[in-house]
């Protein structure tokens, strides 16, 4: 069911996609492409929201508050949060 829903959202796809999926109750596994080779920038992003997420419940940092990422050094300041 999941696989036949997959194929259907990236028919008619004009560029490339790569999809794993892997069952851990049962062990079965269905890819497409899971070899190719795919620029990092969207995978990055589920890191990035990670750390935000943890240093939110560490206090470190304020969800609400607004962050412009626009250019490098003012990303800086994610980074340089300490972790307590």
């Amino acid at each position: 069911m999941l696989r036949k829903r997959l194929e259907d959202l990236i028919d008619g796809f004009q560029g490339r996609i790569g999809i794993y999926v892997k069952d851990l109750s049962t062990g079965k596994e269905w890819s497409i492409d899971p070899d190719g080779s795919y620029h990092p920038a969207s995978t990055i992003k589920t890191c990035i929201l990670w750390e935000l997420f943890y240093q939110a419940d560490k206090n470190n940092l304020n969800l609400d508050e607004k962050n412009n990422c626009k250019r490098r050094r003012y990303c800086k300041r994610i980074w340089d949060i300490k972790r307590t």
